[in-house]
This record gives C-alpha cells, structure tokens and sequence, in this order.
C-alpha cells in the first residue's frame, strides 16, 4: 500500500471515530491534489494553490497591484492580487479592475 492510501486510510478512520460515523462505507471516489500537483498540472510556482505566502508584508494594500505598472492596459484579477485571496477577494479583485477599466465604480452588496 502506498504512502497516499495509508494515509487516506487513517483520515478516514479518524473521522469516522469522531465525527463522521460509517464514512467508508459511503466513499465512492477519492480525489486530491499535492503542491507537486499544482506546480505539474496548473504551472503553480511551488505548487501553491492560493498563491503568494500569506504574511503581513503581502496582505492587502501589499499585494501585487492590479494595474501593470511598466505595460498600459495590462491588469491582473485573482488571489495573489489586491486586495487578497478566497473567492471574495478574487471577486473583489475582478471588481477592482473593472473599475480602472470603466471609471465607474461597482456597488457592492446585495440587490440589483
């Protein structure tokens, strides 16, 4: 048995002990991915799947910027951007760029 299916197995197993009772029994596919993974299938530096390393030095205003500052209308929308990573702030980011491409600013909120 490989190192992945062992450790699966006692992933499985601890959860089962614990919170997810009989968990085996329903598992029909396991699936995961390794930052080796990442770097192979996604051309991820590192194999980072959230981007740049979450420290304070690169949060927030910190971040790579949006707008390219050497190449005009070149803009970047995603998690190593500002304002940050998850799903908000890509959707933040994406936000942000329409922005600078429209002038106009994107409400934010709920509605229509």
């Amino acid at each position: 048995m490989c190192i992945r299916d062992r450790l699966r197995d006692r992933i499985v197993s601890a959860l089962e002990e614990t919170i997810l009772p009989e968990l085996s029994s329903v598992i029909e596919e396991v699936f995961w991915m390794t930052p080796e993974d990442f770097a192979k299938d996604y051309r991820s530096m590192h194999g980072a799947g959230f981007s740049i390393e979450p420290r304070l030095t690169q949060s927030a205003w910190f971040r790579f910027h949006n707008r390219d500052k050497a190449l005009e209308n070149l803009y970047f929308v995603g998690a190593g951007t500002h304002p940050g990573a998850g799903l908000p702030g890509v959707v933040s980011s994406a936000k942000v760029v329409e922005e600078l491409l429209t002038g106009v600013e994107v409400a934010s909120g709920s509605g229509g």
